[in-house]
């Protein structure tokens, strides 16, 4: 006949519930703190991303302001500068303004659509 074995001191305290309720709360908060970790690791990524994005524009900008000052350095471009902004010819040049067809008759239907409403209007429609 088979005797029963005598369990050791040590296994009975490490197989005990409390142990197990210690060995699942530490697994637990491991495992929590993995999790914080991973979450930090992600809104650190988005940020990275967002300031690499800001990084590039700023860098198209600065591009652009270069090629304005490059530009701008020359005489044809103070030239070209000062006659769009302020609208100057040189002596014996003349300027002409060349005005759209759409811009006259956008203000000839709102004329047409003034007339209307008075006459609607008049007649208490």
């Amino acid at each position: 006949m088979l005797r029963p074995r005598e369990v050791s001191p040590w296994k009975k305290l490490l197989f005990s519930y409390p142990t197990l309720f210690l060995l699942i709360l530490l697994v637990a908060l491991l495992f929590r703190s993995v999790y914080l970790a991973y979450l930090r690791e992600r809104a650190t990524a988005k940020l990275l991303s967002e300031r690499r994005n800001e990084l590039n524009q700023v860098e198209t900008r600065v591009a652009a302001v270069a090629e304005r000052v490059r530009q701008l350095n020359t005489p044809r471009g103070v030239e070209e500068e000062v006659r769009s902004r302020f609208q100057v010819a040189k002596p014996g040049e003349k300027v002409i303004v060349i005005v759209d067809q759409d811009a006259t008759s956008t203000a000839a239907s709102a004329d047409t659509a003034r007339f209307w409403s008075r006459v609607k209007k008049f007649f208490g429609f």
